[in-house]
């Protein structure tokens, strides 16, 4: 089963605040009881920045992930399942 995690980095602090804010993503892979096989490292679609993952979706060998750009644009990612295995998982599954 795979999942998809966002992660925001915050801080209340004002002088981060002004700074750029960055997203990263990680794809994880769980059993059908929900223990954690692996995970990813953690990347960007396209750009540092404001990303969001919003959903994924496999349809036989093909995996689509949704995603937004700067708030203002939506795009989808399709790749064959093997394909996502070698570019997020080289060296099988990472430990927790």
């Amino acid at each position: 089963m795979l999942k998809k995690l966002y992660m925001k980095h915050l801080s209340r602090d004002p002088a981060y605040q002004r700074k750029k804010v960055v997203f990263h993503h990680y794809l994880m892979v769980f059993d059908e009881s929900f223990t954690l096989l692996g995970r990813s490292g953690p990347f960007q679609f396209e750009t540092e920045g404001v990303e969001f993952c919003a959903g994924i979706a496999i349809h036989g060998d093909q995996v689509m992930l949704s995603y937004g750009v700067m708030d203002n644009q939506a795009r989808i990612l399709t790749m064959e399942a093997a394909q996502l295995e070698r570019a997020f998982f080289p060296q099988s599954f990472h430990s927790p």
